[in-house]
């Protein structure tokens, strides 16, 4: 496969696409993620945020800014707007409570720890100090979860893929609470014990 541009080429095809800078239409121009229901733009921030990071080595320097741009303005800075503004969209609104916590804040952290070395903007270091206490607060200490059974995979599969981003350097160094972070992480493991 070495020397194959087969799949990174595929790869930059569906990106391109899905930032709104090809020629084939994706989405309303400016809000092609949907961010009035926010779990798309939060499911598409954490995608860029893998195809950023997975294929970094891959991408020319153009591409990379086409990927961070939209990192930036279709994912984190109306996940900004939401969590500082009140913005009528997304998911601040709601409790914090169930699978709307866990992938909108999951998302959006996924895509600001990506692109964090590179953001001459600001909006990564920003959203991460909203985003990360939300999402933490998410599980009972008893690893139970407030939702019925059908979401229970949707919103744990996104806040478990929260905290192992504590592994990441640049994670610890904003996250003030670092004990809450770990002691959730037990949370987590206690969700095993429940049979559905």
């Amino acid at each position: 496969m070495a020397g194959q541009t087969m799949r990174v080429d595929r790869a930059w095809k569906e990106l391109s696409n899905a930032s709104g800078q090809s020629f084939a239409s994706f989405g309303e121009k400016g809000e092609n993620w949907n961010a009035p229901h926010f779990l798309d733009a939060a499911e598409f921030t954490a995608a860029f945020a893998v195809g950023y990071d997975w294929l970094h080595h891959a991408w020319t320097d153009q591409q990379k800014e086409t990927i961070w741009t939209a990192i930036v303005t279709l994912g984190l800075q109306y996940g900004l707007e939401v969590c500082t503004n009140n913005a009528a969209y997304g998911w601040c609104g709601r409790p914090l409570t169930g699978n709307w916590n866990c992938v909108c804040n999951g998302g959006l952290t996924m895509g600001a720890l990506t692109i964090l070395r590179d953001d001459i903007t600001n909006t990564a270091s920003r959203i991460l100090n909203e985003t990360i206490p939300m999402g933490v607060a998410n599980a009972t200490s008893d690893g139970t979860w407030t939702e019925t059974a059908n979401y229970l995979y949707f919103g744990t599969t996104s806040h478990v893929d929260l905290l192992s981003l504590q592994r990441h350097r640049q994670l610890v160094r904003v996250v003030s609470d670092e004990s809450r972070m770990k002691s959730l992480s037990g949370v987590v493991i206690k969700t095993i014990d429940l049979r559905l």
